[in-house]
């Protein structure tokens, strides 16, 4: 019995040590869903169109321009992701969302950037800002050229992440802007945009505490089953 009750109080405090998984709050992130749901100041031209100002969704960056240094997409490689040639325009929003949160917490907001241009030819860098509200939060300075020479240069994912508070807020506007305000050599991926809720000091999610509580629920009914056992089995 004491074998039961140890057995069904370590599955249960193993669910509680284990890590929950918190929802990224971004829709079509990774843009697996093609160009939904987000809205864009760029355009999409036709296919393998090169201009000032367009995106496009790909899986291949090298498919469009043989300018474009080699890259996919940074979820698996073979996925999509979003290939931009930077417009003159600064304030042209790359990506803009509006996502429901919840009140007074922090989320971990993460995204994925690489530079198409390659070092060979030099030229403007993309610097893109990350905005709650159109009120920057993080800079990523500029992003490095994809080493070599195109068109066998390899372009290289680079990662950002930060942490914001919602504050009051229960919905938050999440933009992103390319401040390199240049369409010449000005081209870039994005990939993976992420928001999720930070964890707080290891305490376990609301779905960890009921499979906590279910565990411990099985634990007493296995109990109180051997219990009636043993008094059949002494009567």
């Amino acid at each position: 019995m004491r074998r039961l009750a140890f057995a069904g109080l370590a599955a249960a405090l193993s669910l509680a040590a284990a890590p929950a998984m918190a929802a990224n709050l971004v829709v079509n992130g990774d843009f697996s869903g093609g160009a939904t749901g987000f809205t864009t100041d760029y355009i999409a031209p036709p296919p393998q169109a090169d201009g000032p100002g367009n995106y496009w969704i790909t899986s291949s960056a090298q498919s469009l321009c043989s300018c474009f240094a080699q890259l996919g997409d940074h979820t698996t490689g073979t996925g999509n992701m979003l290939v931009l040639d930077g417009a003159a325009n600064a304030n042209s929003r790359i990506w803009e969302q509006t996502i429901a949160v919840s009140a007074n917490t922090d989320y971990v907001l993460s995204f994925w950037l690489a530079n198409l241009n390659s070092q060979f030819y030099g030229g403007p860098q993309p610097n893109i800002s990350a905005r709650i509200g159109g009120l920057e939060v993080l800079s990523t300075g500029l992003l490095p050229y994809a080493p070599g020479m195109v068109p066998s240069a390899q372009g290289v994912w680079a990662g950002f992440s930060t942490v914001i508070n919602s504050g009051a807020s229960t919905s938050l506007v999440l933009s992103f802007v390319d401040t390199a305000n240049t369409h010449e050599y000005n081209d870039f991926a994005f990939d993976d945009v992420s928001l999720v809720a930070q964890e707080q000091n290891g305490v376990p999610e609301p779905g960890t505490w009921a499979l906590m509580l279910a565990g411990f629920g099985l634990t007493g009914a296995a109990l109180r089953r051997r219990r009636s056992v043993l008094a059949l089995a002494l009567h």
